[in-house]
């Protein structure tokens, strides 16, 4: 049936603009407070591990008195923000006045600020660079994080973020050495960067807060006016009833994309990026920045606007940072008219690349301790060596062979050998260099390459690290196994000039003190075998 024309004398339609309804300030203030005391579940535990970790920073360096007082502060303080969260959260009723909630929310944020305005003062001072560096960072860190948290409020964050920083310039300026100028400059232009961010973040929050009620209000009022209307076409309800049950049954993630905004998508997707309907719904992708690479975007929209389909496999960025792989097919709904916009589905692939990783790791590493095996190993000790000939260094490898591995095998059995095998793996990555590469032969022979030396008695100490981290007993099931090393070593270039002669020298070194009973260590010399 028709709705009758209103009669002139009707109220006039409700204008959409914030602006135009003062009903809406209240609502506001109401939300902004609302917001600012759910974001502290977020900014308090931020500000409490950062008192824990300057607590630990400054513990050794600074006076005890100034660390313990400052701790019973910081702890006072929160216990007083604590139980003013609990009071709001408990007390508060929808329409009731916030204004002295936000009042009290006000002295909080300057309490807060006063904790690490009073670091600044007693416990940044003491220390050296790393100490005053870790301290910058801190405060930086925290001032930054209260963008997010307390921007409902101007007031609030300054309140927060002035009395955190200010001490920091004024250490710069009373400071001595010729940065210290340079560096008060530029903390006072991160306290001005900051409150510009913390304005134009209340001014975001307040707009989105004003538009959202005068929606709300809209929507109101048209479902009042239209609530005996029912126009929808049976058919018609009865397809998009047959679409949308296909879309959310469907297990791989759908999306309808035109012009960059997501018109449509289905409950799969959401579940695979993290996102909640609402958020989904018109979004733009570039500014959900899904894909992780942003090259992938720019050859995805190049290839929809030119009326083609692009599949591929690509890394994905889910709403809370973490990542996963997905193929990703998208086609254009129509290749003539690509402003009609695109299919894209997306498949969720990472088991796949996850097992294709373990594939390649488990090639190219021994399965039992995880070191590099032979292969990996040759592909290092060539770069090693390649790298020592272009800038005139040495090269050392040590072959080390345990003793008295063999006895432990057959009278504890092979999960002990295992055992023994996986703790000698770790202490021998202990004793050298990260940059180094420990790998294990099989059996019980692992081999260690030395880069970049420039003498030889380098190497004699590592052996020694190593017969010394090898002796001490192992461990395993309630009872002690000793094992020892024979170590051989040969050295790059004046024992060999190639990977395959150097491993050779090394095994000669390693098999002579084998002979003479173990536990040592020796370098290659002409006189062994083959030499």
């Amino acid at each position: 049936m028709k709705l009758p024309a209103p009669p002139v004398t009707a109220a006039p339609p409700v204008d959409p603009r914030p602006e135009a309804d003062p009903r809406f300030a209240a609502s506001v203030d109401a939300a902004r407070v609302r917001y600012l005391y759910a974001a502290q579940k977020v900014g308090l535990p931020g500000n409490i591990a950062g008192v824990v970790l300057a607590v630990v920073l400054q513990a050794t360096v600074a006076p005890v008195a100034n660390v313990v007082l400052w701790a019973i502060f910081a702890a006072a303080v929160f216990g007083a923000r604590i139980a003013l969260g609990i009071a709001f959260h408990r007390q508060h009723r929808e329409g009731d006045d916030l204004a002295r909630w936000e009042h009290g929310f006000l002295v909080a944020s300057l309490f807060v600020g006063l904790i690490w305005a009073l670091y600044g003062v007693f416990l940044f001072p003491y220390g050296g660079p790393h100490h005053e560096t870790a301290g910058v960072i801190i405060l930086a860190g925290l001032a930054a994080g209260g963008v997010s948290t307390l921007s409902a409020s101007r007031l609030a964050y300054l309140l927060y973020m002035l009395p955190t920083l200010v001490p920091l310039p004024i250490h710069f300026w009373t400071g001595t050495g010729t940065s210290r100028w340079v560096l008060f400059t530029a903390v006072l232009v991160y306290i001005v960067f900051l409150a510009g961010a913390s304005r134009h973040m209340n001014t975001a929050i307040v707009d989105g807060l004003k538009r959202r009620f005068a929606l709300d209000a809209l929507v109101a009022d048209l479902t009042a006016e239209h609530e005996r209307a029912n126009t929808a076409n049976a058919h018609l309800q009865q397809v998009l009833t047959e679409q949308s049950a296909i879309l959310e049954a469907a297990t791989v993630g759908i999306a309808h994309v035109r012009e960059g905004s997501i018109e449509k998508c289905n409950p799969r997707m959401n579940e695979l990026l993290g996102y909640t309907p609402e958020a989904m719904l018109k979004a733009r992708l570039r500014d959900l920045q899904l894909l992780a690479q942003a090259d992938d975007a720019a050859r995805i929209d190049a290839a929809l606007a030119a009326g083609r389909s692009h599949e591929g496999d690509h890394e994905l960025v889910r709403r809370d940072g973490s990542r996963f792989w997905c193929h990703i097919k998208a086609t254009p709904i129509d290749a003539a008219t690509p402003a009609k916009g695109a299919i894209w589905v997306f498949v969720d692939v990472q088991e796949r690349v996850e097992a294709d990783r373990r594939i390649r790791h488990l090639a190219h590493h021994d399965p039992l301790t995880g070191l590099p095996n032979r292969i990996l190993l040759r592909d290092r000790l060539g770069v090693a060596l390649a790298q020592a000939r272009r800038q005139a260094l040495l090269t050392c490898l040590l072959l080390v062979d345990l003793d008295r591995f063999k006895e432990i095998n057959d009278q504890h059995g092979h999960d002990a050998g295992d055992a023994v095998l996986v703790e000698v793996g770790r202490r021998i990555a202990l004793c050298v260099r990260e940059g180094d590469t420990v790998a294990r032969l099989g059996g019980d022979e692992f081999v260690v390459v030395l880069s970049g030396l420039r003498a030889r008695d380098h190497c004699a100490v590592i052996a020694q690290k190593l017969i010394d981290a090898l002796a001490a007993p192992i461990a395993h099931g309630g009872q002690a196994l000793s094992v020892g090393a024979s170590i051989g070593i040969a050295v790059f270039p004046d024992d060999a000039t190639d990977a395959d002669r150097l491993m050779k020298c090394a095994d000669a070194a390693m098999y002579r003190i084998k002979v003479r009973g173990g536990d040592g260590f020796g370098y290659f010399t002409m006189d062994e075998p083959g030499g």
